[in-house]
């Protein structure tokens, strides 16, 4: 359980420390590459202890999800949430009027 935590508090401070250096829309662009930089450098730079492995590998994890979750959250349409107009969704008027001319 400490391992999991301590993964998450480090994953966090990745994510902060990016989004200082980078920017949070550079970090969110470059995503992709930052958790394979991050997923498979860590564990090299702990390579000694098992417990350092594990940490990185979970840090990994937790940083995956919060830059999809930081994705998901900053890229979202409001148009596209279930809550604003999902009753007009699909619809169409009966017998509207259209224009003839072209």
């Amino acid at each position: 359980m400490d391992l999991i935590l301590f993964s998450l508090i480090s994953a966090i401070g990745f994510v902060l420390v990016l989004t200082r250096a980078l920017g949070l829309k550079r970090l969110l662009k470059w995503r992709k590459a930052l958790d394979v930089i991050l997923t498979f450098g860590m564990p090299m730079l702990m390579v000694g202890t098992f417990s350092g492995m594990m940490t990185s590998f979970f840090t990994g994890l937790w940083f995956t999800i919060i830059t999809w979750l930081l994705h998901t959250i900053v890229n979202q349409d409001i148009r596209q949430l279930s809550f604003y107009g999902s009753q007009e969704k699909d619809k169409t008027i009966a017998g509207s009027y259209r224009s003839s001319r072209s």
